[in-house]
């Protein structure tokens, strides 16, 4: 068993965006609102690809670590200004997966930490790398890592 994984995963919608709450209609000047279940959807797919990506890579061994940190590492098809934090919270739902294949325990931050994200651009293959590291316990309560990326 591994104490690091790279999970690569396609960027996520749009629509998962926390600050995402409408969208054109096309042909339009009009905007509607998403509805709920068109955002419940999408949050469910992502996550469920999420939680197969990481079944593969961690080869069904279901770590279950209780202290871990993510890094993330978003590529972009354009240089379009973009709001890091805005993404950061698109990917919720991957996180979630990631409970779901026994990868971490949860997703709180007692459990899970994140590290800076960056942002890249590669126009042929838009995606997001997360790398997620297993933290190793020290005496007193506090943890390190255990290899960098």
């Amino acid at each position: 068993m591994t104490d690091q994984y790279k999970i690569v995963r396609p960027l996520p919608p749009p629509q998962l965006n926390t600050n995402k709450k409408t969208e054109k209609i096309t042909g339009t000047k009009k905007y509607k609102s998403i509805h709920w279940s068109t955002r419940a959807g999408l949050t469910r797919i992502y996550r469920e690809g999420t939680k197969i990506a990481a079944l593969a890579v961690s080869k069904s061994a279901r770590p279950m670590w209780t202290k871990a940190v993510c890094k993330l590492i978003f590529y972009f098809p354009n240089a379009r200004r973009r709001d890091k934090k805005n993404f950061e919270g698109a990917m919720k739902a991957a996180y979630d997966g990631l409970v779901d294949a026994g990868i971490i325990t949860d997703d709180n931050s007692d459990v899970l930490s994140h590290e800076d994200s960056e942002m890249h651009i590669d126009r042929k293959n838009p995606r997001v790398e997360m790398f997620i590291k297993r933290l190793e316990a020290l005496n007193g309560g506090r943890y390190r890592n255990i290899r960098s990326y």
